[in-house]
């Protein structure tokens, strides 16, 4: 495709420029493509709408539910709550992480079922 789309910009007398984002243009749009796919694949594609009106009131929905949702790239923000200023931190829950670490181990071996509850009676896999 690539080959293509150069071999198509190479033709004499044809005025159009090939500009590459991140590259040649300092600003992407990627962060609102990644906003549209969420649209497409959560909320318009598994209702499938067949109207302009179903769409938009699918997306009346929508909208408010993604804005107000926490979101790891805004390390655990909504967007709603980044446009009302909060800041993003990427070690804002460093610390309930690394207690959780701590924590998952003893609580994964709660509940065990019988045969696991005792390590000895759990069969050696052999080479």
């Amino acid at each position: 495709n690539q080959g293509a789309v150069n071999g198509f910009l190479d033709q004499p007398n044809l005025f159009i420029k090939k500009l590459i984002a991140q590259v040649d243009i300092s600003y992407s749009n990627s962060m609102i493509e990644a906003v549209n796919k969420k649209m497409k694949y959560e909320f318009l594609f598994p209702k499938n709408p067949i109207s302009f009106e179903e769409v938009i009131n699918t997306l009346k929905d929508a909208v408010p539910g993604y804005n107000s949702r926490p979101s790891g790239v805004l390390f655990g923000f909504s967007p709603l709550q980044v446009l009302n200023g909060e800041v993003p931190d990427k070690h804002r829950f460093v610390e309930q992480i690394k207690e959780a670490a701590v924590i998952r181990p003893k609580i994964n071996k709660q509940g065990l079922c019988d045969p696991c509850a005792n390590p000895s009676t759990i069969p050696i896999k052999r080479k």
